[in-house]
């Protein structure tokens, strides 16, 4: 029996931000230093203050220097599979903003 792949969707970290002292966002899922499997969905989840009602969730591969959009959404919580395959030494980083 063959071990299936893991992903290198190492989540170091998992940012809940908006731009300013309040309102804030908490992301609640991935807390950070999970592996997944390939091809696997992820649930990001993230809470937030009242009056926030949309949502940016990004992405980055480069250290938070460049930021790829998953989705804007209403919803509390997105699900993501990653559109590739990336090795163990890929840091990925999520975050979730107030539109």
């Amino acid at each position: 029996m063959t071990k299936p792949a893991r992903t290198a969707l190492c989540v170091l970290a998992a940012l809940g931000l908006s731009y300013g002292v309040s309102p804030t966002i908490s992301v609640t899922s991935p807390s950070g230093g999970q592996l997944f499997d390939a091809d696997q969905p992820i649930k990001i989840a993230w809470k937030a203050d009242a009056g926030l009602s949309m949502f940016l969730v990004e992405y980055s591969l480069t250290g938070a220097t460049v930021w790829v959009p998953i989705t804007t959404t209403a919803a509390d919580s997105c699900t993501w599979v990653a559109p590739f395959l990336l090795n163990d030494a890929t840091a990925v980083r999520v975050r979730v903003t107030a539109t």
